[in-house]
This record gives C-alpha cells, sequence and structure tokens, in this order.
C-alpha cells in the first residue's frame, strides 16, 4: 500500500512539474527543490518509528525523485 501510494504521488507530480517546467522555461528549479526533499527525506528513514513516519519518508522521497529527473 506504501509503495503504491508513493508511486501515485510520483506519477501526479510528474504530471505538475513536467507542465511547471515547460511554462517557466527553467528545469533547475525543480531540481533544486527535488535534491531538496531528497535531503530531507533520507534521515527519515531509519528514524521512522511507526508506519506513518515509513510511509510519508517514502512519499517524500518519491516526490524528490521526481522533481530532479524533471
Amino acid at each position: 500500500m506504501i509503495e503504491g501510494v508513493a508511486e501515485t504521488t510520483a506519477a501526479l507530480v510528474k504530471l505538475i512539474s513536467g507542465r511547471l517546467s515547460d511554462h517557466m522555461g527553467r528545469r533547475k528549479p525543480l531540481a533544486l527543490a527535488g535534491y531538496g526533499h531528497a535531503t530531507v527525506a533520507k534521515p527519515l528513514f531509519p528514524l521512522a518509528e511507526s508506519v506513518a513516519r515509513v510511509f510519508t519518508a517514502r512519499v517524500v522521497a518519491r516526490i524528490g525523485k521526481v522533481c530532479i529527473s524533471a
């Protein structure tokens, strides 16, 4: 379930970030946002004490990965 929601979120963010980068004509700000998300998400995995925190970390990590590849 966690992975399914993370992948769905990634697909939606990919759609939005693609349109946004086309509109802005710049991809660097989205890439920086993606790296920021990844930086925040990585330390959350070992600190996760519950399924909810693992879920949050996984979704944030997927958002970051999509933004980096936009």
